[in-house]
């Protein structure tokens, strides 16, 4: 029987969750793309990219060193990516009125906004090193494992700003990344070329500290590309 590619290795990571909103209206928030890079700069999240659902598709997106977002909307509107280009995708823009949910993620912490049944937003914060708990509140935690997960994404084409444009032959799924990514070859020799998709979003599971073991919160860590079919 062959070794699976994928074991769960817990490791020390100290952290911290801790509510940072809560009950904030669609008004209060206001424009998303400040509200998140105002967070990410006065909570210390140090984040490198954006993932957010909203009712028109999946946004990415990324941060540069002085703390602005740029994402997949504003990577694609060179007027040389035409309809044919782009075919396929929705272009999903970053707005109040449409918006789900939103992470802005890096290696030392994740900010999590989400709007709730009553159509009012929150956000919690989880923090390596529970840097976020000085004040005594959160849930702090000790031991945490890493689960690599495959994303869609088989047929690259580049974008600006190192986005880009995935598109799976299978399924038809489209998402523009914001890293650059090479194409899965037509002939592989080591299964399909859906077996072999690149992309990894990295997500960290931290366990509760209890007498029984159980992941009580999860964040995104990274995103990154692969070019094998190894994990």
């Amino acid at each position: 029987m062959s070794e699976p590619k994928f074991k769960r290795e817990l490791q020390a990571h100290p952290a911290t969750a801790r509510g940072i909103a809560s009950d904030v209206s669609e008004d209060a928030l206001g424009d998303p793309r400040a509200w998140l890079e105002d967070k990410n700069r006065a909570k210390k999240i140090g984040a490198r990219f954006l993932l957010a659902h909203a009712e028109d598709g999946v946004i990415w997106g990324k941060f540069d060193d002085d703390g602005n977002l740029k994402t997949s909307f504003e990577a694609s509107a060179n007027a040389k990516y035409d309809a044919e280009y782009l075919k396929g995708w929705g272009r999903a823009q970053l707005r109040k009125e449409t918006l789900w949910q939103a992470r802005i993620f890096g290696d030392d912490a994740e900010l999590f906004l989400w709007r709730d049944g009553d159509n009012l937003f929150h956000a919690r914060v989880i923090q390596e090193g529970g840097a976020s708990a000085a004040d005594g509140e959160g849930m702090r935690f000790q031991e945490a494992f890493d689960e690599p997960q495959i994303l869609w994404g088989t047929d690259a084409k580049p974008l600006d700003d190192d986005f880009t444009l995935m598109t799976d032959g299978a399924q038809g799924m489209r998402h523009a990344v914001p890293i650059h990514v090479e194409s899965v070859p037509e002939n592989v020799e080591n299964g399909s070329r859906e077996a072999l998709r690149p992309l990894r979003l990295v997500v960290r599971h931290y366990l509760a500290d209890e007498d029984a073991a159980r992941v009580a919160a999860s964040r995104l860590v990274s995103l990154e590309a692969k070019n094998d079919n190894t994990d």
